[in-house]
């Protein structure tokens, strides 16, 4: 299995290698949060190991190729756990799928710009979806992380991220309604 040859697809604006090496960098600047580092790394590698913007089950389909490549390791289960924590749909996670998340999520909370570049290449990535439609989609996703009480559940990844990351996401809703 070639793992990076994935990410190198062209059609990857954002969930490329450069969206992984920013996760594994993330994961060394927090690595005392984490109950199983190996875990958590393999996790970060696969987690967009598959991915099609006009699929539904990519975590899925990413968890299984993980599962098939870590076969009879004791971490097999725990990294396909990890990966489908990535889905970003349940608010009750723990331990390393709270890490795996707000990692995956800590680029919503960076700087104007490079949040900016972040939504050029997601809107890349679903070029092929009608404006007004990716506006209306990608609103209910936006307003869908603002009404959360909390976006990271981490306190590290909290008090670092979530005020810019509120401001991030609320400019570019403000940009599709306008």
């Amino acid at each position: 299995m070639n793992l990076l040859a994935g990410y190198e697809d062209p059609s990857r604006a954002y969930h490329n290698a450069g969206h992984i090496r920013d996760c594994l960098e993330q994961l060394d600047h927090h690595s005392s949060l984490a109950d199983d580092l190996l875990a958590l790394e393999f996790a970060i590698w696969f987690h967009d190991f598959v991915y099609d913007s006009k699929a539904t089950d990519n975590e899925a389909r990413s968890a299984e190729a993980a599962e098939r490549f870590l076969k009879d390791t004791p971490i097999c289960s725990k990294v396909g756990e990890l990966i489908m924590a990535t889905r970003h749909v349940a608010d009750v996670l723990n331990g390393d799928s709270c890490l795996i998340v707000d990692i995956d999520l800590s680029i919503l909370g960076r700087s104007a710009h490079d949040y900016n570049r972040y939504a050029a290449a997601i809107r890349s990535e679903y070029a092929w979806v009608h404006d007004d439609d990716y506006a209306k989609g990608r609103s209910r996703v936006l307003s869908s992380f603002l009404q959360r009480a909390r976006i990271y559940t981490t306190q590290p990844f909290r008090d670092r991220y979530e005020t810019q990351a509120r401001l991030n996401l609320q400019r570019e809703l403000d940009s599709l309604d306008g």
